[in-house]
C-alpha cells in the first residue's frame, strides 16, 4: 500500500513542479518586437541636447547602434525568463516519469533561486522593507507569486526532493 502512495506522491510532486513553472508564463516579456523602441531611441538621443555635459558618454551612439544594443538587452532579459522556465517544466516532466535527472534539475533550480533571493536581499539590505513595499504597490501579483509562493515552492521542493523517502523512489526505478 505504501509503495502505491509513494508512486502517486512522486507524480503529484512532478505535477506541482510543472504547474508552478508554467504559471510563470504570465510574467514573460512580450515576444513581439517593441513598437515604442524607435521612439525610446529618439528620446534617448535627443536627451543629449537637453542634458548637455551631464549626458552619459556611454550612450553616445548612432540611432541604429543604440537600437541594436537595446534589442540585444531585451533578448537577454527574455532568455533570462524563458531558460529557467523551460528547465523547470522539463524537470517536472522528468519527475513525473520518475527520472533522477528531473530531481537533479529541480534541486539545482531551487537552490539557485534561493541563493538568488538571498543575494538580492543582501544587495538592497538597508532598504529591504521599502523595496518590498514599493514592489507590492506596483507589482502585487508578481511579488506575491515570486516573492512568497516562489520561496515556499523552492524551499518545499528542496526539502521534498532531498528527503530519503522521495530519493529512494527515484533510485528504485530501473527504467
Amino acid at each position: 500500500m505504501s509503495s502505491i502512495f509513494n508512486l502517486k506522491s512522486l507524480k503529484l510532486i512532478g505535477v506541482l513542479v510543472i504547474v508552478y513553472w508554467f504559471s510563470l508564463i504570465v510574467y514573460l516579456p512580450p515576444i513581439t518586437p517593441y513598437p515604442d523602441l524607435d521612439s525610446f531611441v529618439d528620446e534617448t538621443l535627443s536627451a543629449k541636447e537637453t542634458l548637455g555635459p551631464a549626458y552619459p558618454e556611454k550612450i553616445d551612439l548612432q540611432k541604429e547602434k543604440l537600437k541594436n544594443e537595446l534589442t540585444k538587452e531585451i533578448n537577454l532579459m527574455y532568455a533570462g525568463y524563458i531558460v529557467p522556465m523551460v528547465l523547470g517544466l522539463f524537470s517536472g516532466i522528468l519527475i513525473y516519469r520518475k527520472k533522477i535527472l528531473g530531481q537533479i534539475i529541480a534541486i539545482g533550480l531551487s537552490a539557485f533561486f534561493i541563493i538568488f533571493k538571498i543575494y538580492n536581499i543582501y544587495l538592497i539590505y538597508p532598504h529591504v522593507f521599502e523595496t518590498y513595499k514599493l514592489m507590492m504597490l506596483y507589482f502585487p501579483s508578481k511579488m506575491v507569486h515570486e516573492g512568497i509562493i516562489g520561496v515556499i515552492f523552492y524551499v518545499g521542493s528542496l526539502s521534498l526532493l532531498l528527503s530519503p523517502s522521495v530519493s529512494k523512489q527515484f533510485k528504485t526505478k530501473a527504467t
